[in-house]
């Protein structure tokens, strides 16, 4: 693995103490994961973890670029793909509004700003809607002041 994530625990209201890592084994498919692969902008969602995954050999294996893929949060993380796009996917930003769940990840690549919406969490994700086109956006986060929602 290129990337691999690790979680802080750190139950110490001092955040300067020494802080303990603790760090996964990842599997995709329920294959160990190569070294060729990693797995970046880690969101935990819901005791998911949702990331990107990304292939060093994309070329290779005629990939364009990263997917979005999420594991539960367990000892041994394996994930498992939910958005493949013919462009580069990575930063799974995951929100709830109006009791449904969405997502926007990063698709600069593509030009635009894509809405995605969670149909069965938390494995399948289906394309709502185009919020921007012609703009290239990287790690749109969402979030709610006074009841109104704002991308930053």
């Amino acid at each position: 693995m290129k990337w691999k994530p690790s979680l802080v625990l750190n139950n110490n209201k001092d955040f300067m103490n020494e802080l303990k890592l603790k760090n996964y084994t990842i599997k995709q498919d329920d294959k160990n994961m190569l070294y060729s692969w990693g797995a970046a902008d880690p969101f935990i969602f819901r005791n998911y973890l949702f990331c990107e995954l990304l292939d060093n050999r994309k070329k290779l294996l005629g990939l364009r670029g990263g997917v979005i893929c999420c594991s539960p949060l367990q000892d041994e993380l394996d994930f498992k793909i939910i958005i493949k796009e013919n462009f580069h996917l990575s930063y799974p930003h995951i929100f709830t509004h109006r009791k449904k769940i969405y997502m926007i990840p990063e698709t600069y690549e593509a030009n635009k700003l894509l809405l995605y919406e969670c149909l069965n969490f938390p494995y399948e994700w289906q394309q709502k809607t185009v919020l921007k086109n012609n703009f290239s956006c990287i790690d749109s986060t969402i979030f709610s002041l006074d009841r109104r929602l704002y991308l930053f």
